[in-house]
């Protein structure tokens, strides 16, 4: 065909892309006191809330796999100033917490092999 030409026969069409899985439910997190120690299960699903209410333990997940990961966010409560002690391997070693009343930070945790490894960011407003 030339440039100025249009091709009258109809092009092979593309069949779609199959899904990988069912659609993400859209739901609430409910979110839960850390009270002494939090132990997100991973058979329950990926993304956890946690209000910090107490200073507390974080060293890994329940029902935790080699390829497992999470998402935890934790609030500080309108006290703030609660304290993370946690034995997973957080990057750069930092895993402290914002300690201003209400704080919002995010946790991501991967457990490969028998692992936990952790990034924490900070000061979410």
């Amino acid at each position: 065909l030339r440039p100025d030409e249009v091709a009258l026969w109809p092009r092979p069409s593309v069949p779609p892309r199959p899904r990988r899985g069912p659609p993400c439910p859209r739901r609430r997190l409910p979110r839960t006191n850390t009270s002494t120690s939090i132990s997100p299960d991973v058979s329950t699903g990926t993304v956890f809330r946690y209000t910090a209410n107490a200073s507390f333990t974080f060293s890994g997940l329940t029902n935790a796999i080699a390829g497992s990961s999470a998402t935890v966010v934790i609030t500080q409560d309108a006290t703030g100033s609660r304290l993370l002690t946690s034995t997973m391997k957080f990057a750069g070693g930092f895993k402290t917490l914002s300690t201003a009343a209400n704080a919002v930070d995010i946790i991501t945790i991967s457990y490969i092999g028998s692992t936990y490894y952790a990034s924490l960011v900070t000061g979410y407003a």
